[in-house]
């Protein structure tokens, strides 16, 4: 309701705007978890000051930022979000597996943490793993599985309109 009454129901989650390469699918959703729902804004300013009107439930909200640069180690190199999920990929570096990930613990500082494409995911102090249940994968490759699925459709119709149009044009000849 908080949402619908700021016009906001509509606006697109993180989710939705994320693309991210093979193989880092479950690393990305491990490190965002919730966050993946993320209501994705213009300007978060505005909306601070009616928080106070938010009486139940659980609100992400996240605008854009400026998309600098990152370097390959670190896990925002492998997503692609129109600036919305590098700050919070920021410090999160990736190893192939957990040895390496495991060699990496020493050098981490208190901020930073590293997690293989399996989902293991480490910090100085602290080590978490995420499953998906069912053989499905997580919420990002659906997602990734859906966009393809919707251009695939989009290119058969394309296909059937350009076959219906020939088919008129030798009706007529």
């Amino acid at each position: 309701e908080w949402l619908a009454a700021r016009q906001l129901d509509a606006r697109p989650r993180l989710l939705e705007q994320l693309q991210v390469d093979d193989g880092w699918q479950l690393a990305v959703e491990t490190v965002l978890g919730d966050d993946l729902q993320a209501v994705c804004v213009d300007a978060i300013g505005s909306l601070g000051a009616t928080l106070g009107q938010l009486e139940q439930g659980r609100l992400a909200l996240l605008e854009v930022a400026a998309e600098a640069p990152v370097a390959a180690e670190f896990l925002a190199s492998k997503v692609r979000s129109g600036g919305r999920a590098g700050s919070l990929l920021a410090g999160v570096r990736v190893a192939p597996d957990l040895a390496a990930a495991l060699a990496q613990r020493s050098g981490l500082a208190a901020h930073e943490s590293v997690i293989t494409p399996e989902g293991v995911w480490l910090g100085p102090n602290w080590l978490r793993v995420a499953r998906p249940a069912g053989e499905q994968g997580g919420a990002i490759r659906r997602q990734q599985e859906l966009e393809a699925l919707v251009e695939a459709v989009g290119l058969q119709q394309q296909a059937e309109e350009a076959l219906a149009v020939a088919l008129q044009s030798c009706q007529h000849t």
